[in-house]
């Protein structure tokens, strides 16, 4: 089965904010599609704050977060940096995925 991310936007006009909250594994092959959400948040809500939350992800690979990173440096030359929330990796270090890849504990909400 491919990794697929999920991507939930949420705009707060009056605030002039922009939040992409991630969930799934992000991959070399899909963190381009972010890179394609921030474009377009852009567009459509000039001068907002951008913010990418990858806090609920559950694994990622470091080439994928690299190109991701490079990616927003690369839009954020012309215009306002994006910011870019990160998870920590489980300290235990027990729940490693293969090829590179640090699988994130979920956060149970109730």
């Amino acid at each position: 089965m491919t990794p697929k991310i999920s991507v939930l936007v949420q705009v707060d006009v009056g605030d002039g904010t922009v939040a992409l909250g991630v969930t799934g594994q992000l991959t070399e092959g899909n963190q381009q599609a972010l890179v394609s959400l921030v474009r377009r948040a852009r567009s459509a809500f000039p001068g907002a704050a951008v913010t990418v939350d990858l806090v609920r992800v559950e694994s990622m690979s470091a080439t994928a977060l690299d190109l991701l990173m490079w990616s927003l440096e690369m839009l954020d030359a012309a215009t306002a940096p994006v910011t870019l929330g990160i998870p920590s990796p489980d300290p235990t270090g027990s729940s490693r995925t293969p090829a590179g890849s640090t699988r994130f504990p979920r956060k149970e909400t109730r």
